[in-house]
């Protein structure tokens, strides 16, 4: 069985991760009770993006009501899809997505 997950990675704080199962659409934001919860960071929107495994890739979309920006490879994106070892950032925080298996 293939485990996933999205590294949090932040100057300063210890790396987070957040384990992801495919199926469910996930919701990354920093608003209490959202799924990939990241409070202090401050380019974050409450409701920033979801994200959805399928078959081994990540698909990244920036929600209507995100006031930042997503940055995939130095450029602003809406949404794309991260194969394993790929990267997105929003403000200071790197979210990494990991396979295992």
């Amino acid at each position: 069985m293939t485990r996933a997950r999205i590294v949090i990675r932040r100057p300063g704080v210890a790396d987070r991760s957040v384990w992801l199962s495919e199926g469910p659409t996930y919701v990354l934001g920093k608003m209490a009770g959202v799924d990939v919860c990241v409070p202090d960071e401050a380019q974050l929107s409450r409701r920033h993006a979801a994200l959805r495994l399928t078959a081994g890739t990540l698909r990244v979309s920036r929600l209507p009501e995100a006031e930042g920006t997503l940055l995939r490879d130095g450029a602003a994106a809406e949404s794309f899809d991260l194969p394993p070892g790929g990267s997105f950032m929003v403000g200071y925080s790197r979210f990494v997505f990991e396979v295992e298996g």
